[in-house]
């Protein structure tokens, strides 16, 4: 087994000892923090997901954000493909991984400078790596994205030390609700 599969695999183990209510409250110290920023103000467009049920919920983001951004979410279109795709809150059906997917066809390719967008992760360190689920399509969406990448997390899932690879994207943020750290 790989460093990272332990990893992930005894993060899981400590994730269930956390109770939802818990990640709620952690998302709306994170959600402030994340307004504070000085690259959310000008931001036009913020590629936001819909969490899984071990990762800190974004619905107020989505619910608070949309009235004056526009929000885009990733789509699952095929093995290893993830779109972005602009958020309508009557164009949604539960997608891969039973997240909740935009359905329309407003597909997003052309990113900004002021773009920002907010990365989930199993968990990140100080240095801006981040432990994803193991399948890469953050990492390859990262790639091409000029923006801003922020990766949010509750406190627990911030860590020392992940092990990163040659196609790991590093954050220029890692906020956790007690915790903004700014990479680059």
């Amino acid at each position: 087994m790989s460093a990272k599969s332990e990893l992930r695999s005894a993060l899981r183990q400590l994730c269930r000892c956390i109770a939802p209510e818990s990640l709620s409250h952690s998302a709306g110290d994170v959600m402030r923090r994340v307004e504070s920023l000085p690259c959310f103000g000008p931001a036009r467009r913020i590629v936001l997901y819909n969490a899984l049920p071990d990762e800190l919920p974004t619905a107020s983001m989505l619910e608070q954000w949309s009235l004056s951004k526009t929000i885009l979410l990733p789509r699952v279109a095929g093995e290893g493909v993830m779109e972005i795709v602009q958020y309508h809150a009557s164009e949604l059906a539960t997608g891969a991984y039973n997240i909740l997917e935009p359905t329309g066809n407003e597909i997003v390719t052309d990113f900004l400078d002021t773009d920002v967008a907010l990365i989930p992760g199993v968990a990140f360190d100080r240095l801006g790596n981040r432990l994803g689920r193991g399948k890469g399509y953050y990492d390859r969406f990262l790639r091409s994205f000029p923006g801003t990448a922020i990766g949010i997390c509750p406190d627990f899932r911030l860590i020392d030390s992940i092990p990163a690879e040659s196609h790991d994207v590093a954050m220029n943020y890692v906020i956790t609700p007690s915790t903004t750290i700014s990479i680059r």
